[in-house]
């Protein structure tokens, strides 16, 4: 049958709208908490404010002793999205949290948020447009932007420093990741695709979000999102990202900056290694080579490490912390090949 004239147009018309529907990706939103019970309402209120609302909220709750379950259960009750909130016997930490949390979602976009930050009322419909827009012929990671605010949610005149490095290089490879996160995991949405590959998050993963960068970086996309769609709180108890300077210097005091730098050295070091195991498993024979070189630093003296981390392009968001992590490499002690992994030495 032939369709001629305005009908003809009305069924190009719908067929054309409903491929725009199927290829709206089915959002999850995955969100942690612990002892939140004093931003947590501001936050999901925004997530299940937004003018494209996701299809569930996962809230894994980390043996909370406040009111942040009751909190929750109660926003629960007052919206039509489907909220699940979990929780575990035991207090697990922000990364294994996230690991058990993610293996809850369904969606086919996975969108993370921060228990203390607020989100534009658009974040969502600009993260569904951009991922309905471009091509998934690789696992994508999409990270938006930060807008920095104190505790009572004003702008501050500051930038995530780690996030800033990442905008800048744009074009991001494990090599920039290595010793370093830029991406905080607030700022990360991504698909099924990459889901798959980076679950389960292994015992040495340092933190989820610096885990997912590594694997988007190695076997997908990472696209940058224009604006400031996250308001990211800055507070005294903030768990990771920008923490106060009275915590870090504390520490750097009561442990000293050589033996802070060497223990995070080792801690990297064993993600690597983990990180080359899940690209053996992937078939990801490229990508396993290269970090197969890296992996042998344990093997060589002080000096050839610092070579092989130079021909092997390794960099952090500054000259510093490059210099950094390239003198804990060389401080490190030498270690037989798998002994970091082990916990023994020679």
């Amino acid at each position: 049958m032939t369709l001629t004239g305005g009908e003809g147009e009305r069924q190009e018309s719908t067929l054309r709208e409903a491929r725009e529907v199927m290829e709206v990706p089915k959002v999850s939103v995955v969100l942690c908490t612990y002892n939140g019970e004093r931003y947590l309402g501001e936050q999901l209120g925004s997530i299940l404010g937004q003018t494209t609302l996701p299809a569930e909220v996962i809230v894994y709750d980390d043996c909370s002793s406040d009111g942040t379950i009751r909190l929750a259960e109660g926003l629960a009750e007052e919206t039509a999205v489907p909220v699940r909130i979990l929780s575990g016997s035991e207090n697990l930490g922000a990364g294994r949290a996230f690991s058990v949390a993610l293996a809850a979602a369904s969606g086919d976009l996975i969108v993370l948020a921060d228990q203390d930050d607020r989100w534009q009322a658009d974040r969502l419909e600009q993260l569904v447009r951009a991922a309905s827009a471009l091509p998934a012929m690789r696992p994508r990671l999409f990270v938006s932007s930060l807008v920095l605010t104190n505790e009572a949610g004003d702008s501050l005149r500051a930038r995530h420093p780690g996030l800033e490095r990442a905008l800048e290089c744009r074009d991001l490879s494990w090599r920039d990741l290595a010793f370093g996160n830029l991406i905080p995991g607030c700022a990360m949405a991504f698909d099924r695709s990459l889901l798959e590959r980076l679950l389960p998050v292994p015992g040495e993963a340092v933190l989820h979000d610096w885990w997912i960068a590594l694997c988007a970086s190695c076997l997908g996309e990472i696209h940058f999102l224009d604006g400031g769609t996250i308001y990211y709180r800055v507070h005294g108890n903030n768990n990771q990202g920008v923490p106060g300077w009275r915590r870090t210097l504390a520490e750097v005091f009561s442990t000293g900056p050589r033996e802070i730098a060497i223990r995070n050295f080792v801690a990297a070091f064993r993600q690597l290694e983990a990180l080359k195991a899940r690209m053996d498993e992937l078939g990801e024979s490229e990508t396993s080579e290269a970090l197969a070189c890296l992996c042998e630093l344990p093997l060589l003296t002080p000096w050839q490490r610092f070579r092989r981390l130079r021909d092997l392009r390794i960099a952090r968001r500054s000259r510093l912390h490059t210099m950094i992590s390239y003198a804990a490499s060389m401080a490190m002690p030498a270690q037989r090949r798998g002994s970091l992994r082990s916990g023994s030495g020679d």
